[in-house]
């Protein structure tokens, strides 16, 4: 196969129609623990910052996409749920931090055990070469990702 832009960018299509369709797939076909725990996106997104760490308000709200106003009441409904606390910055009582508690630790380690089960099931019955091909590309897609989150991680350090 020839490297071409052209070449790519049907690729890339191909497997984003691929990766849609099994998206809906498994949205429609595995029940998550998001489901069960009746949580927004926008939520869940919070807890999986938090999850890596600590977080003032504003930096809560441009890593889920929110406005300040909005981030508080999100913040608000996941401390009144009992999985985000909340406290000041001893170094600047001006800033809320924010952080998961116990419960909020369980609520991700029960996301991650929901994840795992998924893909148990999708993976079972593959072969040993297809199990190859998957793990190929599992690794490139993450080494992707970790390099997008050293872009962002930079790009924030530097605004």
């Amino acid at each position: 196969m020839v490297d071409t832009e052209e070449t790519r960018q049907a690729l890339t299509q191909q497997i984003l129609s691929g990766l849609a369709v099994l998206v809906q797939g498994i949205r429609r076909n595995f029940p998550t623990t998001v489901d069960a725990m009746d949580i927004t996106m926008r939520q869940c997104r919070a807890l999986m910052v938090l999850a890596e760490a600590p977080a003032s308000m504003s930096r809560l709200a441009t890593a889920v996409g929110a406005s300040l106003p909005s981030t508080t009441g999100l913040v608000d409904r996941l401390v009144q749920r009992g999985v985000v606390a909340r406290r000041e910055d001893p170094h600047d009582r001006r800033l809320v931090i924010c952080e998961l508690t116990a419960a909020g630790r369980d609520v991700i380690e029960a996301f991650m055990q929901a994840d795992r089960e998924v893909f148990t099931q999708l993976l079972t019955g593959l072969t040993a070469g297809e199990l190859a091909a998957v793990q190929d590309a599992v690794s490139i897609l993450r080494r992707q990702v970790e390099l997008q989150a050293g872009t962002a991680v930079a790009a924030t350090a530097s605004a």
